[in-house]
């Protein structure tokens, strides 16, 4: 069974509940599908450590990520609210970077029409 997480941002989850991010989790759409019959295990729903910090250096940051991988968590779902064009994340490519150099698999989640 893979072991995947969610990561959103924080200011946004000040508003959000994830509940796009969790349907779209529990009914295998957008960057969960393709998967055929193999098992997913949603590890953790996290949020970035915000705009102030820098991903690559923020010790919090880097203890997340411990925490991640020591749940066995490979694959990380990354929120359009950090990814996406309606908003303009500045930490977007650090965070994506720092997942990637932890050997966390980055994916996606798209943005709603």
């Amino acid at each position: 069974m893979d072991a995947v997480a969610i990561l959103s941002c924080r200011k946004a989850a000040e508003t959000c509940g994830g509940v796009d991010c969790l349907g779209f989790f529990h009914r295998r759409e957008r960057s969960f599908s393709g998967r055929g019959d193999r098992e997913m295990r949603l590890a953790a729903f996290a949020t970035c450590n915000g705009c102030e910090c820098d991903p690559a250096s923020d010790e919090a940051f880097q203890k997340k990520l411990d925490k991640l991988s020591g749940a066995g968590v490979e694959e990380v779902h990354v929120a359009a609210c950090v990814t996406g064009e309606k908003r303009a994340c500045p930490r977007k490519e650090a965070i994506l970077t720092a997942l990637s150099a932890r050997g966390l698999r980055v994916c996606l989640l798209e943005e709603r029409a």
